[in-house]
């Protein structure tokens, strides 16, 4: 059995487990090989970890400069 969506549930099997539909957006499914999705993975939390470290920076700039300075 396969979950998708919140409740929604379908039995199934996996025929082709080398390439994958990814949904590009819109509800928008384009075909990837494994290699490429795990790539498109891999990018996107490279991208996040940045997105995280920015923000940390903003906030110890942002708390240094409401803290009280001796």
């Amino acid at each position: 059995m396969y979950k998708f969506g919140r409740i929604n549930i379908c039995l199934g099997s996996i025929k082709d487990d080398q390439n994958l539909l990814i949904n590009i957006g819109r509800n928008i499914f384009t075909e990837k090989s494994k290699d490429e999705v795990l790539k498109l993975i891999d990018d996107i939390i490279n991208k996040l970890n940045q997105d995280v470290n920015e923000i940390k920076a903003k906030i110890n700039e942002i708390s240094m400069k409401i803290t009280p300075q001796p």
